[in-house]
């Protein structure tokens, strides 16, 4: 099925990401969010998701550009909205 061939190659390019911001940007804590995590299928409208938390002020502008070149998402997870349902990576 082509589900599983889509989450095992975005769950690598999380893998990938979080690698990056840990070496560039040494955030708190990374997680994955969103639509990988659930259990639907994925579709047209699905995104990779990372939550990341602790990241500098400074720095948000360039992790959310060096994201986006690689097809993900960004979430601020500061707050204690985005405490529940995180995987970490």
């Amino acid at each position: 099925m082509r589900d599983g061939e889509i989450r095992r190659e975005w769950r690598a390019r999380a893998a990938t990401a979080a690698e990056l911001l840990r070496t560039k940007y040494h955030p708190e804590r990374i997680a994955i969010t969103g639509d990988l995590l659930s259990p639907q299928p994925l579709g047209f409208w699905s995104e990779l998701t990372l939550a990341v938390r602790g990241l500098s002020g400074q720095d948000t502008l360039h992790v959310y550009e060096d994201l986006s070149a690689m097809d993900v998402a960004l979430v601020e997870a500061d707050g204690t909205y985005f405490q529940q349902n995180l995987e970490d990576i």
